[in-house]
Protein backbone atom coordinates (compact mmCIF):
# COMPACT_ATOMS: atom_id res chain seq x y z
CA UNK A 1 0.00 0.00 0.00
CA UNK A 2 1.18 3.60 -0.55
CA UNK A 3 1.26 6.27 1.56
CA UNK A 4 -0.51 8.83 0.19
CA UNK A 5 0.85 11.70 3.28
CA UNK A 6 4.78 10.00 1.86
CA UNK A 7 4.47 10.87 -1.80
CA UNK A 8 2.90 14.22 -1.32
CA UNK A 9 5.77 14.85 0.99
CA UNK A 10 8.58 13.23 -1.51
CA UNK A 11 6.92 15.19 -4.50
CA UNK A 12 7.15 18.48 -2.72
CA UNK A 13 10.76 17.97 -1.94
CA UNK A 14 11.18 17.45 -5.17
CA UNK A 15 9.45 20.58 -5.62
CA UNK A 16 11.42 22.39 -3.27
CA UNK A 17 14.85 21.34 -4.46
CA UNK A 18 14.19 21.81 -7.99
CA UNK A 19 13.12 25.85 -7.53
CA UNK A 20 16.33 25.89 -4.86
CA UNK A 21 18.52 24.52 -7.49
CA UNK A 22 17.07 25.91 -10.41
CA UNK A 23 17.72 29.28 -8.63
CA UNK A 24 21.19 28.84 -7.71
CA UNK A 25 22.39 26.77 -10.76
CA UNK A 26 20.13 27.46 -13.33
CA UNK A 27 18.27 25.09 -15.37
CA UNK A 28 21.19 23.70 -17.36
CA UNK A 29 23.31 23.02 -14.85
CA UNK A 30 21.04 21.84 -12.02
CA UNK A 31 21.18 17.62 -12.92
CA UNK A 32 18.40 15.38 -12.16
CA UNK A 33 20.50 13.96 -9.34
CA UNK A 34 21.89 16.87 -7.29
CA UNK A 35 17.91 17.73 -7.33
CA UNK A 36 16.81 13.87 -6.10
CA UNK A 37 19.91 14.62 -3.57
CA UNK A 38 19.01 17.42 -2.55
CA UNK A 39 15.25 16.47 -1.94
CA UNK A 40 16.61 13.63 -0.05
CA UNK A 41 14.85 11.42 -2.86
CA UNK A 42 16.03 9.30 -6.12
CA UNK A 43 16.26 10.16 -9.53
CA UNK A 44 14.12 7.65 -10.19
CA UNK A 45 11.39 9.29 -7.87
CA UNK A 46 11.83 12.16 -9.64
CA UNK A 47 10.98 10.62 -13.23
CA UNK A 48 8.13 8.55 -12.27
CA UNK A 49 6.39 11.91 -10.88
CA UNK A 50 7.77 14.47 -13.07
CA UNK A 51 8.71 12.53 -16.36
CA UNK A 52 11.98 14.80 -16.96
CA UNK A 53 13.57 17.72 -15.58
CA UNK A 54 11.25 19.60 -18.07
CA UNK A 55 8.22 18.21 -16.20
CA UNK A 56 9.63 19.18 -12.54
CA UNK A 57 10.32 22.88 -14.09
CA UNK A 58 6.35 22.86 -15.30
CA UNK A 59 5.09 21.57 -12.50
CA UNK A 60 6.98 24.51 -9.86
CA UNK A 61 5.76 26.72 -12.70
CA UNK A 62 2.43 25.55 -13.21
CA UNK A 63 2.16 25.29 -8.82
CA UNK A 64 3.32 28.67 -8.38
CA UNK A 65 1.19 30.24 -11.49
CA UNK A 66 -1.74 28.78 -9.57
CA UNK A 67 -1.01 29.99 -6.34
CA UNK A 68 -0.38 33.71 -7.74
CA UNK A 69 -3.24 33.75 -9.92
CA UNK A 70 -4.87 33.23 -7.09
CA UNK A 71 -3.80 36.03 -4.85
CA UNK A 72 -4.01 38.04 -8.45
CA UNK A 73 -7.55 37.21 -8.57
CA UNK A 74 -8.53 38.56 -5.19
CA UNK A 75 -6.82 42.12 -6.17
CA UNK A 76 -8.66 42.58 -9.42
CA UNK A 77 -12.10 42.00 -8.07
CA UNK A 78 -11.44 44.26 -5.08
CA UNK A 79 -10.24 47.18 -8.03
CA UNK A 80 -12.62 49.55 -9.52
CA UNK A 81 -10.89 49.91 -12.45
CA UNK A 82 -8.42 48.34 -14.60
CA UNK A 83 -6.11 50.55 -14.48
CA UNK A 84 -6.11 50.13 -10.75
CA UNK A 85 -6.30 46.42 -11.04
CA UNK A 86 -3.13 46.42 -13.11
CA UNK A 87 -1.30 47.95 -10.81
CA UNK A 88 -2.65 45.86 -7.92
CA UNK A 89 -1.89 42.81 -10.25
CA UNK A 90 2.09 44.41 -10.23
CA UNK A 91 2.21 44.89 -6.52
CA UNK A 92 0.82 41.40 -5.72
CA UNK A 93 3.73 40.01 -8.34
CA UNK A 94 6.68 42.04 -6.80
CA UNK A 95 5.25 41.34 -3.00
CA UNK A 96 5.33 37.79 -3.89
CA UNK A 97 8.74 37.73 -5.76
CA UNK A 98 10.33 40.40 -3.23
CA UNK A 99 9.25 37.21 -0.39
CA UNK A 100 10.98 34.66 -2.64
CA UNK A 101 13.83 35.57 -5.12
CA UNK A 102 13.94 31.66 -5.64
CA UNK A 103 10.48 31.91 -7.24
CA UNK A 104 11.33 35.13 -9.02
CA UNK A 105 14.41 33.49 -10.61
CA UNK A 106 12.43 30.34 -11.33
CA UNK A 107 9.55 32.23 -13.00
CA UNK A 108 11.49 34.94 -14.72
CA UNK A 109 14.28 33.69 -16.38
CA UNK A 110 13.94 29.36 -16.31
CA UNK A 111 9.71 29.60 -16.87
CA UNK A 112 10.74 30.97 -20.74
CA UNK A 113 11.86 27.50 -20.94
CA UNK A 114 8.40 26.22 -21.12
CA UNK A 115 5.20 27.04 -21.49
CA UNK A 116 3.05 26.24 -18.31
CA UNK A 117 -0.96 26.36 -18.04
CA UNK A 118 -0.09 28.51 -15.05
CA UNK A 119 1.09 31.26 -16.93
CA UNK A 120 -1.13 30.81 -20.07
CA UNK A 121 -3.50 31.68 -17.32
CA UNK A 122 -1.87 34.69 -16.28
CA UNK A 123 -1.75 36.10 -19.72
CA UNK A 124 -5.08 35.92 -20.01
CA UNK A 125 -6.29 37.69 -16.80
CA UNK A 126 -3.71 40.05 -18.34
CA UNK A 127 -5.59 40.38 -21.77
CA UNK A 128 -8.96 40.60 -19.90
CA UNK A 129 -7.70 43.34 -17.78
CA UNK A 130 -6.82 44.93 -20.74
CA UNK A 131 -9.94 45.07 -22.91
CA UNK A 132 -11.86 46.09 -19.26
CA UNK A 133 -9.61 48.95 -18.94
CA UNK A 134 -10.14 49.93 -22.74
CA UNK A 135 -14.04 49.58 -22.11
CA UNK A 136 -13.34 51.62 -18.64
CA UNK A 137 -11.67 54.52 -20.65
CA UNK A 138 -8.71 53.60 -18.12
CA UNK A 139 -6.29 52.21 -20.83
CA UNK A 140 -6.03 53.42 -24.20
CA UNK A 141 -7.75 52.15 -26.48
CA UNK A 142 -4.90 52.12 -29.22
CA UNK A 143 -2.90 50.16 -26.60
CA UNK A 144 -2.29 46.47 -28.69
CA UNK A 145 -4.61 43.43 -27.36
CA UNK A 146 -1.51 41.00 -26.52
CA UNK A 147 0.13 42.51 -23.44
CA UNK A 148 2.97 39.96 -24.15
CA UNK A 149 3.57 41.22 -27.80
CA UNK A 150 3.40 44.93 -26.96
CA UNK A 151 6.91 46.25 -26.51
CA UNK A 152 5.93 50.02 -27.71
CA UNK A 153 5.34 52.72 -24.83
CA UNK A 154 2.04 51.97 -23.31
CA UNK A 155 0.14 55.06 -22.32
CA UNK A 156 -2.00 54.63 -19.13
CA UNK A 157 -4.36 57.49 -17.92
CA UNK A 158 -5.48 57.78 -14.51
Amino acid sequence: MIDGDSTQTSRRRLLEAGKTLFARLGYEQASTAAIAREAGSSESQLIRYYRSKAGLLEAISDESWSALNGRIQQVVMAAPTAAEALQATAGALLEAFDGDGELAFVLLFEGRRIRSKGFADFENMLRILVQRGKKDGTIAPDLPGTPSSSHSSARWRA
